[in-house]
């Protein structure tokens, strides 16, 4: 059997060093029992990581945007025409990713009104400093000027997705935590309970046209009213096609909609 040699031990000797220090300085906890063991030096490079990820972020130490790109002079919104804009949209996208910030804009907004966002609003907002390489500062449009009836329809889609497909292992993440179900008030676990057995003698389903035509929205709760068309087939009969008038409900809960009832009479829901 071949020996390790001294070179060989060493870094797995560091390596531990660096994990009681994790553990005593910050309370680091290291499950080694389960998963891909690492080699010595890539176990190396994701402590150093962590240590160098610790340390910032005990300091504390804040900073506008603006501060961190060097307090650029950049144009006024109003003063760029619709030619200028494009360059200039991307000049200051292209600064804020070179300071490894990045915009995420999820639904379809103007570029005049990004540019203005970026200009007025993300440059005065304070960011922790974390000089740590690769570590990247995600911003969301959305999170300063929400968009509630893209939220509810996108919502709505990913979850009829869902139930087509009975996919249910996530289901619970996009559900309330008190859900109604044929007028009774259960858990977001019974519901789904109840969805399967429901769903259950349906062998297949076919979703063929989902037509979203209402979204109302009332202080913390939405109702968004839509045309379903889909077919199904059971273990026990013929393939039969469903045109269906839904409603789904949803309650405003920690900044986000969650679902908290549904109706699709063709389903028996």
């Amino acid at each position: 059997m071949k020996k390790r040699g001294k070179n060989e031990e060493e870094p797995s000797f560091e390596n531990e060093f660096k994990k009681l220090k994790l553990k005593a300085e910050y309370g680091a906890k290291f499950n080694e029992e389960n998963g891909q063991k690492l080699s010595s030096e890539v176990e190396s490079q994701w402590l150093d990581y962590i240590m160098a990820f610790e340390d910032a972020s005990q300091r504390q130490e804040t900073k506008k945007v603006e501060e961190l790109l060097g307090n650029p002079m950049l144009t006024p919104e109003k003063s760029l025409s619709d030619s200028q804009l494009p360059e200039a949209l991307d000049k200051v996208i292209n600064l804020l990713s070179a300071h490894n910030i990045v915009l995420n804009v999820l639904y379809k907004v103007a570029d005049r009104e990004v540019y203005r966002f970026i200009e007025e609003e993300l440059m005065q907002e304070e960011i922790h400093v974390i000089d740590v390489p690769g570590m990247i500062t995600h911003f969301t449009y959305e999170e300063f000027h929400p968009n509630d009836k893209e939220d509810l329809t996108r919502y709505t889609e990913e979850f009829i997705k869902m139930l087509i497909s009975k996919d249910f292992e996530f289901m619970d993440h996009v559900l309330s935590s008190e859900c109604s179900f044929r007028q009774e008030t259960i858990s977001s676990k019974e519901f789904i309970e109840r969805l399967v057995h429901l769903l259950e003698p349906i062998e297949h389903l076919d979703m063929k046209k989902l037509t979203i035509h209402s979204i109302n929205i009332a202080h913390s709760s939405a109702c968004v009213g839509f045309q379903l068309t889909y077919k199904v087939k059971s273990a026990s009969g013929p393939k039969t096609e469903h045109l269906d008038e839904a409603i789904f409900d949803f309650r405003h809960e920690m900044g986000y909609w969650y679902l908290q009832s549904i109706t699709i009479p063709g389903l028996g829901i």
